[in-house]
């Protein structure tokens, strides 16, 4: 190019494909095993300031030279983003068909139907919650958040920047800088209020773009070294460089284990970013010469490939291993593996092929055309089209824990729910038993009519609650089988179950300061109505290992969590039955119980024995130890020990008998399974001690 030639950003810069490596390597290794590389997922704000950085070098190159059209624009994007990520969702559909127990495609199908129109952030964001939860984290199409939020940015930027060239010409990057600013402070303001939206949605995550947007604008956009206009001095380009590679490195190093992200903490590998482009794009340095060499050019310019396939091998991976009673770390790797080489084979079999532009374009397109219907045909069919499997070799089976839970997203008038205890379908979500869709929360998820009542109450006995049930989804699931044997016996019965909710005012370091509140206000509120009935039995039910896990094997602050409830119940003549953790199924959380049983089972329809995974044997015993001491020291603590029924003398998990599946997933039972266990609870409610008839209060003591 002549030096008279307007600066081409579309000139091939490698030290940007090795921006591109460090950015891929980083989330890679994080998904593999985020032990190895804790913030390896800030890769992909990397990856967003390179992209804004990018795209609007060639958009600014193409309106200056007179050249752009929105329709080649949006064509060379779908040549080079859409027949990969196509072809990465129908890879992804077939696999689970074929070699995954039946139920997970139709997740991942209708994930992929939003993926393929690239809205898959709104998608994980309303259905996988937390990138860091285990919903998250088992779904095969995760990844493609970020590739939504790109996409997003390529359909609007665009016509902006079209718009402001003609209407503006000078400063666009000072209305980039605007923006920016606007976003980071929603990002940041959302961080710390609504951490979901915060971390999926563009309005919040575009300024991370916008940054790439502004350098380009502001004039350090990619040339050539003739055309280059802004050199910075050697060493100004050098403490740019490395300064921000810093940065970028300890981003990947920090995790998000104690801040919030993406927050404050975000900056750190976006600005460093958009350090290393000034850096590259002033001149040459060391840090761009290294940048430049094979392996960060090799690896950088297969990165999208890469980011593509490797997720959903690795969640494949680790689900085979987990079928076959292998480590998952195991099972990750190899499917790491085998997700790099699938990339690589796509960028060389697909991705470049279709996104050349010279003769044949008409005919890639068309392919394109076909793969791409055919894969959104796919995913239709096997979301809402496909027979739905019944699994015929074991009964119908019913959940409705719901009707119990104190809280939920959609809680229905009672015009809508006249008699919960007659429904027979399956429950999702919390449900009330009255209306409640009024009144201020001072609990989270909890309104304060609910609580005003005493939780949710059902007065089989006219007098005010003998038995009491508290805990979280644990508390739920028994606590139709409770209310059943309750109305047979005509006593009246208190549910204060809500969602990962700790039975006890339990303080866990792991929970930010809101949820202690919340515990501690909801803690109060219970111990208000206990003590204003003075019920004859109090079911404590919780998936007990999490502390073992929240506190690293260390149950001290359990035992002495544990030992101030019982103290502070020692006024009352309440009978505390802690009510031990149900085994936990080796399979279940992320894939149908029943569908895992049913591809485990021999030819003649035997089915493969179940053992709960050693951690979570231990744990449940570490926990057991604790409060068989707290119950010799306090009479009116008694253990009601569910694997009595559970486990098999061999310790395989009774799962099924008679037809009858027990388990909903890994850790929660079915109302078959609940009411397998009704003679233990039984005879912690078959007693003299009935309280007397008599009205109910109106106000819990001490309340206005």
């Amino acid at each position: 190019m002549s030096k008279g030639n307007p600066p081409s950003s579309r000139e091939h810069v490698p030290a940007l494909d090795g921006i591109r490596a460090i950015a891929v390597t980083g989330v890679i290794l994080f998904h593999i095993r985020p032990g190895w590389l804790a913030g390896g997922f800030a890769g992909v704000d990397v990856f967003f300031v390179l992209s804004g950085f990018l795209i609007t070098s060639i958009l600014t190159s193409d309106i200056q030279g007179g050249t752009f059209s929105f329709k080649e624009f949006y064509l060379r994007r779908i040549q080079r983003l859409l027949p990969n990520a196509t072809l990465t969702v129908a890879i992804t559909i077939l696999l689970l068909t074929f070699l995954i127990p039946a139920g997970l495609e139709i997740l991942t199908a209708r994930h992929g139907v939003w993926t393929l129109l690239n809205l898959s952030n709104i998608y994980t964001h309303a259905n996988h919650g937390s990138y860091w939860g285990t919903n998250a984290e088992w779904a095969y199409l995760t990844h493609f958040w970020s590739l939504g939020i790109e996409e997003q940015y390529y359909l609007l930027f665009p016509l902006f920047l079209f718009l402001a060239s003609r209407f503006v010409k000078r400063g666009v990057h000072w209305f980039l800088l605007v923006a920016m600013l606007a976003s980071f402070s929603l990002c940041l303001w959302a961080s710390y209020n609504r951490a979901g939206f915060a971390f999926y949605w563009l309005p919040t995550r575009v300024w991370e773009l916008l940054l790439g947007s502004f350098l380009a604008t502001a004039g350090f956009s990619i040339s050539t070294p003739e055309a280059r206009k802004r050199h910075f001095p050697r060493v100004a380009r050098e403490i740019l460089g490395w300064g921000g590679t810093a940065l970028i490195l300890a981003s990947f190093f920090m995790g998000a284990g104690h801040f919030v992200f993406p927050g404050w903490a975000a900056l750190f590998p976006t600005l460093g970013t958009g350090a290393v482009l000034l850096s590259v794009a002033t001149g040459e340095s060391s840090l761009s010469r290294l940048l430049s060499t094979r392996p960060f050019t090799g690896v950088g310019k297969v990165s999208y490939s890469l980011y593509l396939w490797h997720w959903p091998w690795i969640v494949f991976g680790r689900m085979r291993a987990e079928l076959i009673d292998r480590e998952w770390d195991e099972g990750a790797i190899w499917g790491g593996l085998a997700g790099l080489a699938a990339g690589v084979a796509a960028y060389f079999l697909v991705e470049r092929p279709m996104r050349r532009r010279g003769p044949g374009r008409g005919r890639r397109l068309a392919a394109l055309s076909v793969l791409f219907a055919g894969t959104l045909a796919l995913c239709l069919y096997e979301a809402w089209c496909k027979p739905f499997r019944t699994f015929p070799q074991f009964a119908p089976r019913t959940v409705s824990s719901g009707y119990y839970a104190l809280h939920g997203s959609t809680p229905p008038s009672v015009k809508k729910l006249s008699d919960p205890l007659k429904a027979g379908s399956p429950v999702h979500g919390g449900i009330f038993a009255y209306d409640v869709t009024s009144g201020e929360i001072p609990v989270e998820g909890v309104p304060r009519k609910v609580l005003e009542k005493g939780g949710l109450l059902h007065l089989h006995g006219g007098e005010p609650p003998s038995v009491v049930v508290w805990g979280s989804s644990h508390a739920n699931m028994f606590s139709p089988m409770i209310d059943r044997i309750c109305r047979e016996r005509k006593r009246s019965v208190a549910f204060f179950g809500k969602d990962a909710e700790p039975p006890f005012n339990v303080v866990v370091k792991v929970f930010p300061e809101a949820r202690v509140k919340s515990t501690r206000q909801f803690h109060e509120y219970k111990m208000r109505w206990l003590r204003e009935w003075n019920p004859d039995v109090l079911f404590l039910c919780e998936r007990w290992d999490r502390w073992y896990a929240w506190e690293e094997g260390d149950l001290s602050a359990f035992a002495r969590q544990l030992e101030a409830f019982l103290e502070e119940l020692k006024p009352l003549r309440t009978k505390v039955v802690f009510v031990t953790q149900v085994p936990v199924l080796p399979h279940g959380e992320q894939m149908n119980p029943r569908a895992v049983a049913e591809f485990r089972a021999a030819p003649d329809g035997t089915l493969a024995p179940f053992r709960e995974p050693r951690y979570f044997t231990e744990a449940r015993a570490a926990i057991l130890a604790v409060v068989e001491k707290a119950a010799s020291r306090h009479p009116n603590l008694r253990i009601l020990r569910t694997e009595e029924r559970l486990l098999s003398p061999d310790g395989s998990i009774r799962y099924c008998e008679n037809r009858q599946f027990y388990y909903f997933d890994e850790d929660h039972l079915n109302d078959a399974g609940a009411s397998a266990l009704a003679p233990l609870f039984s005879k912690f409610l078959d007693t003299d001690a009935t309280k007397q008839p008599g009205g109910m209060p109106s106000k819990p003591a001490g309340q206005k």
